[in-house]
């Protein structure tokens, strides 16, 4: 082989490389969109998870979802208590609850850590009826008010 094939060889490497590099995982660019509804995901194998001993359960909150985690890591995993503290700090400090999860899972998942876990996340649903009453009142409270202080000025003004 020659010199300048040899070259060219390490260029078109280096080219191919670089598209590789800056096209992998675009799953995980940006933030993650949510479903509308209430969602249950889950990872790993429940079968699993019924040997394990060290678990990981957390509560937070995104967009307007309250989630729950429950995971059980494998019997075989590697990580310390310490390290599931520090995991849990990690996710809550994250702005993004769901987000930090599902990564922190699948990482977890790809190391052969976890069992089984589930994020169950559910948005609260608003009583509108309870709204609307309470609005209700306050209106029907401040056109009393307005009309005693309307009274009232006609009662100065006649004086």
């Amino acid at each position: 082989m020659s010199f300048l094939n040899l070259k060219q060889s390490k260029a078109i490497l280096l080219i191919a490389c670089f598209f590789y590099l800056t096209a992998a995982n675009p799953q995980y660019i940006g933030r993650m969109v949510l479903p509308q509804n209430d969602f249950t995901w889950s990872w790993g194998d429940e079968n699993l998870a019924r040997a394990g001993n060290r678990q990981l359960s957390m509560v937070g909150s995104e967009s307007g979802f309250r989630c729950e985690l429950n995971a059980r890591m494998r019997l075989t995993s590697r990580l310390s208590r310490q390290d599931i503290r520090t995991l849990e700090n990690s996710i809550r400090d994250n702005v993004f609850f769901v987000q930090a999860v599902a990564n922190s899972m699948y990482y977890l998942e790809i190391q052969r850590d976890l069992g089984y876990a589930t994020l169950d996340c559910i948005r609260p649903q608003v009583d509108r009826d309870a709204d609307e009453e309470a609005r209700a009142e306050r209106e029907v409270k401040a056109r009393e008010r307005a009309a005693r202080e309307r009274e009232r000025r006609r009662a100065r003004r006649e004086r």
